[in-house]
């Protein structure tokens, strides 16, 4: 994950989800990363792919009844809604 954040503070989004995808990859159940990867999707206009790593995480972060990700996802997928209606 740290790999892609510093990718992603620097500007270099698409090695950026790269990198968050090779870390789902290591670590499929990983809420985080699969919000880390929603994020991403989102800065880059590709809001499909991040409504789908936000339901990931949410479900996930759901599971293993953490609310506080619950709660970032839960914000995440209704504000990717609510720009999707504008």
């Amino acid at each position: 994950k740290a790999l892609a954040l510093l990718l992603e503070q620097i500007g270099q989004y698409d090695r950026a989800i790269d990198a968050a995808r090779e870390d789902i990859q290591a670590f499929p159940i990983d809420t985080s990363a699969h919000y880390a990867l929603g994020h991403l999707y989102t800065i880059t206009g590709q809001n499909d792919r991040a409504h789908s790593e936000y339901e990931i995480a949410f479900n996930l972060a759901r599971r293993d009844q953490d609310l506080k990700m619950e709660r970032l996802c839960a914000a995440a997928l209704e504000s990717l809604l609510s720009y999707e209606k504008k």
